[in-house]
């Protein structure tokens, strides 16, 4: 059993996680992105709210969370932002500062290829992020 896995199982089990496969699949999305530079995300996500067609819902310390920039060509497309809006206000006193880009339209914002995912993947593993140079 890899490591990775093994101490997924660890959590799975010393915090009750009654939905293993669903955290599993979780854990694997998430992976590649603790190989890249904190610097590279915020570069990356600063670039992906000048996009056309998004919208950034963001909260910093004291505030609720709301839509905090948006690039949209219609803006009737701000509508799409009340759903997730209403579920992260529930939790909103629960939030650290935050921003977070979303598109309106279905389909990936950023594209990547087997290369980087897997220099991502290996760095998380080996617990470096050195590949800064190839975003």
């Amino acid at each position: 059993m890899s490591r990775s896995i093994h101490v997924r199982w660890n959590y799975v089990r010393e915090n009750n996680v009654q939905l293993p496969d669903e955290y599993d699949s979780i854990f694997h999305d998430l992976e590649p992105f603790w190989g890249i530079q904190p610097s590279d995300l915020l570069r990356i996500r600063d670039g992906m709210e000048l996009k056309n067609d998004s919208y950034t819902l963001g909260k910093t310390n004291g505030t609720r969370i709301d839509v905090v920039h948006y690039a949209l060509n219609d803006n009737r497309l701000l509508r799409n932002s009340r759903h997730t809006l209403g579920l992260l206000r529930d939790i909103d006193e629960f939030l650290p500062p935050l921003r977070a880009v979303f598109s309106p339209h279905d389909g990936p914002g950023l594209l990547s290829d087997y290369g980087v995912k897997a220099a991502a993947l290996s760095a998380a593993l080996s617990g470096t992020c050195t590949f800064s140079s190839h975003l």
